[in-house]
Formats: structure tokens, C-alpha cells, sequence
């Protein structure tokens, strides 16, 4: 059986980590030999990454990224791969999937983005073999749902070393430097009130985006230099030593699949505090269980939870197991594996004894 896990780029984000464990977690199974197939226009580093993580990889373009070219070149690969399954996160994935072989079929990773998703699903409904979730509030309001499995993301806890912040509260972002949906300048926002305050506190800002350059700019004339730090994002495992010295994990989205980011800082002991917003949130931070929950762009609140927590020990220890246990028990790689084993092995049992398998996983 053959794994081919395909990739529109290998840009820093959740997908492309979703990519590398998916493939390494179908490795572990030895289930069959995997691939990661990409077209990527960012540096190499990435996929050396992976090939480091004993993950095979094939390259269909190099620096620059056309949709059409992609699309034809997906085709090709198809052709001659001969797969049954494929599995596609964005809509050009589906619309690829219209013209594989009529033996090929096609299963969607919903991640985020309810409303797009739920077009997706009603267009493509009765041209695909099933839906996965990775947060059952994704698919709420989907009909059919016997057709959609949930299959959350996963993460294997490290050794980590739970201690409540003492002199020096640190706080960490982890994500996409964008607006919308992150309102990654409410934490700039946070930062000027608990200056004003005067907690003690270095907030660390750790990503890349369209907004990093304007995100410079307002710490600057904020006058937030010394509690506020920018930091080239992590790439997929590096995770653990990047966030060791951390104490809370912001997170200000408007709206969220099943956080990545806040998996990581969960399985670490780190608390989450998080935006209320669309999406799975609540299916990871559950409110004085595992972390707290505030509305979208209410920084007052965001603010009182930050100091809440400087300021009780046993509460930040209990929310910090809390969030441990709950990584542990419903998060787990050999949970996931065995859900897309499960799934896949029942569809593969319907065709030959021994399919191939192609996982194609691409941002869109």
C-alpha cells in the first residue's frame, strides 16, 4: 500500500504540520511506504525537515506557485500513482478530484471555516466518500452526519515540567501574523494594559504574516520593546524547546479548527487562554478545566484572566494538569491513527485486498 501525502507549499503553518505527523504517524503503523508530494515556493529547510523525520519526499514544482500548473501536475501524478483514496483540505483539491479516475476516492479534512466548508459540503456532497472533522463544532450544522468522521488533530505529550510563573509571567503567540482572523494586534493591546498595570511580563510574539512589518511598527511607538518580543516561528517538532520557558498561551482568533498551537502548549503544561470565537475552541480550552475562555476582542477580560493566573499558583497547577490530562486522554497520535486506520481500512475493504493509498493534504 502507498502513502502519498501531497502539500501546496511547505509554508510554516498547522497544515503543513498535520502533513508531516499524518505521514510519519501512517509510517509508524507500517501500513505502506509514504510520501510527502509538495509544490512548494518556500526554501528547502522544510523539507529537509521532513526527510530528517525519515519521510520520503517528491517535489511537482519548485519556486513559484500557479494554481493551474498544480492542478494539471496533481492529474499527472494521479495518473500515474493509481490510487483509491485521496484525501483533500481545500476546495482545488475538490476540484482536482472531479477528474481523477472514477476508481479514486476522494475524502474531505474540514479544519476550520465552517461556513466555506459547509458550501464545500453541499456542492460536493454526492461526489466524494465521506467528510472528516478535526472539532465536532465544524460539522454541527452539516446534514448527513453520518458521512462526516471526527478525527481531531494530535500531538504525543513531551516530558514536560509544570511550574507556576514566580518573578517573570510569561506569555507566548504562536501563529500566523494576520488581522483577520487572528487579531494579532489585541495583543499589543493586552500588553499596554498589563504595562499600565505593572506586572511583570514578557509577552513573545512567535510567527510570520502579512501584518509582521506593521506588527514592528506598533511595538515601537507603543513603547513595548522591552515586554514584548518578536520571533521567527517553529517548524512542526521543534515545538518543546521553543516553548519550554513558557507559562500562558494567548490566543485572540476569531475563529479556529483544533489549534495546533494550543494542542503544543497544552501538552507542555502551558495554559491557554483563548477568544471565544467560531470553530473548535471549546473543544480544547473547556473553561476553569483546561484554560479560560474570553469574548473575541474583549481585552479587559483577556487582561483579568492573565492576572488571575499570575496571581493564584494552585489555580494556574490545576488548570495546567487539566490541560495535560485532557492531551493525554483524547489527543494522543495513536488515538488518530487508529480513527484513520479504522476509516481507511473499512473503505479499502470494499475494493482490492491490498489499494494503494493516497493522502493528499494541501493549503489551497
Amino acid at each position: 500500500m502507498k502513502i502519498l501525502i501531497s502539500n501546496h507549499t511547505l509554508e510554516i503553518n498547522g497544515l503543513t504540520t498535520v502533513c508531516i505527523r499524518l505521514a510519519r504517524g501512517m509510517q509508524n503503523l507500517a501500513l505502506a511506504q509514504t510520501t510527502l508530494v509538495v509544490y512548494y515556493r518556500t526554501p528547502n529547510d522544510q523539507l529537509d525537515h521532513a526527510r530528517r523525520l525519515g519521510i520520503q519526499t517528491h517535489a511537482l514544482g519548485s519556486k513559484s506557485y500557479f494554481k493551474s500548473r498544480y492542478h494539471s501536475r496533481l492529474l499527472n501524478y494521479v495518473a500515474q500513482e493509481k490510487p483509491d483514496i485521496f484525501l483533500a483540505t481545500s476546495r482545488s483539491d475538490l476540484e482536482s478530484s472531479l477528474n481523477f479516475p472514477p476508481n479514486v476516492r476522494t475524502y474531505y479534512r474540514i479544519g476550520s471555516s465552517v461556513s466555506q466548508h459547509r458550501e464545500n459540503y453541499i456542492r460536493f456532497h454526492d461526489k466524494i466518500a465521506g467528510w472528516i472533522a478535526c472539532a465536532p463544532e465544524l460539522i454541527a450544522e452539516f446534514p448527513n452526519k453520518e458521512r462526516i468522521t471526527l478525527i481531531p488533530n494530535w500531538i504525543e505529550t513531551k516530558q514536560n515540567n509544570v511550574r507556576p510563573p514566580k518573578k517573570l509571567l510569561h506569555l507566548v503567540y504562536c501563529g500566523r501574523l494576520t488581522q483577520e482572523p487572528k487579531r494579532i494586534f489585541d495583543l499589543i493591546e493586552l500588553a499596554l494594559r498589563l504595562k499600565k498595570i505593572g506586572l511583570r511580563f514578557l509577552l513573545t510574539i512567535m510567527g510570520a504574516g502579512p501584518e509582521e512589518t506593521a506588527l514592528r511598527r506598533r511595538i515601537n511607538q507603543k513603547n513595548l520593546t522591552e515586554v514584548v518580543k518578536l520571533e521567527y516561528p517553529y517548524f512542526c517538532e521543534d515545538y518543546a524547546n521553543r516553548l519550554k520557558n513558557q507559562h500562558l498561551l494567548i490566543h485572540c482568533s476569531e475563529r479556529e479548527g483544533c489549534s495546533l498551537s494550543i494542542l503544543e502548549a497544552m501538552s507542555l503544561g502551558i495554559v491557554p487562554i483563548a477568544a471565544d470565537g467560531q470553530g473548535g475552541i471549546r473543544h480544547l480550552v473547556r473553561p476553569n478545566e483546561t484554560g479560560l475562555l474570553f469574548p473575541v476582542g474583549d481585552i479587559g477580560m483577556l487582561a483579568l484572566h492573565v492576572l488571575s493566573l499570575a496571581g493564584d499558583f494552585k489555580k494556574y497547577l490545576r488548570l495546567a494538569e487539566g490541560a495535560l490530562s485532557l492531551v493525554k486522554s483524547q489527543f494522543s497520535e495513536k488515538i488518530a491513527m487508529k480513527n484513520f486506520r479504522d476509516l481507511f481500512g473499512e473503505d479499502m475493504n470494499k475494493n482490492r485486498p491490498s489499494p494503494p493509498l493516497l493522502i493528499g493534504l494541501n493549503r489551497g
